[in-house]
């Protein structure tokens, strides 16, 4: 197992392990799919961003707008060799991120990452294990135990973080909610003193379709100055295309 290199390094967890944000709807499977998120600020409620996330059989892409509606991020993701460790590309105008990550044969990963217009850019070669997830292949891993979290179990997974070529492990849980015929959880650290030092993200899910409703926590985009403010996040399925 792949170990990560800052335990509480804050920046670098909390800006991939809320790339969770985009998982749910990528269970559809016919036609395209049409899914708006719209970030707030959680205290004052002022919009931060807007996502847009379009589904078809084995891709999504996301595309990221300012509250002025200008495009500042993209990101594309294909599920064709594993639903849990898809191949994606992302790029952050803001700052000048990129992630790259192929994953061909589920034998090997390939990472790219470069954190800013002024970084290096770094390539590093993984072994694909059963443990690891990558980014919204959460979604696949969500599904595939959707019974033993609504049970009461915790999972355990190796979610992999660019920014330090390595996995942290995570944990998964259901929490109690205060919305009706809706399913919460809680993604955390796995160890004991990595949560005494890291905040949570909380989930909110539609409990019929399996459909993220909310996001509470760290984004997954950083600003211009290299940052990942908390925002409160709300999914809406808006169209069949």
């Amino acid at each position: 197992m792949l170990i990560i290199k800052s335990l509480f390094d804050r920046k670098h967890f909390f800006c991939l392990i809320s790339n969770i944000l985009i998982i749910t709807f990528s269970g559809f499977s016919h036609g395209s799919i049409l899914v708006t998120g719209l970030a707030y600020e959680p205290e004052t409620k002022t919009i931060k961003y807007s996502e847009q996330h379009y589904y078809s059989s084995s891709s999504h892409k996301v595309i990221y707008r300012e509250a002025d509606g200008n495009i500042f991020a993209e990101k594309t993701i294909n599920y064709q060799a594993n639903s849990t460790r898809p191949s994606l590309r992302q790029v952050n105008t803001r700052n000048g991120e990129v992630i790259d990550i192929s994953n061909i044969d589920d034998k090997v990963i390939h990472l790219t990452y470069k954190e800013n217009d002024s970084a290096l850019t770094i390539d590093e070669a993984l072994e694909s294990t059963a443990d690891i997830v990558i980014d919204a292949g959460f979604d696949m891993f969500i599904k595939e135990n959707w019974s033993a979290l609504k049970q009461g179990n915790t999972l355990y997974f190796d979610y992999l973080v660019p920014s330090r070529q390595s996995t942290v492990k995570l944990r998964a849980r259901a929490e109690s909610c205060k919305q009706v015929a809706t399913i919460c959880m809680e993604v955390s650290g796995a160890a004991l003193l990595a949560r005494l030092f890291i905040e949570p993200i909380h989930l909110q899910y539609q409990e019929d379709t399996r459909q993220l409703m909310r996001f509470t926590g760290k984004s997954n985009i950083a600003t211009a100055e290299g940052k990942y403010e908390v925002v409160d996040i709300h999914y809406k399925v808006e169209e069949s295309l």
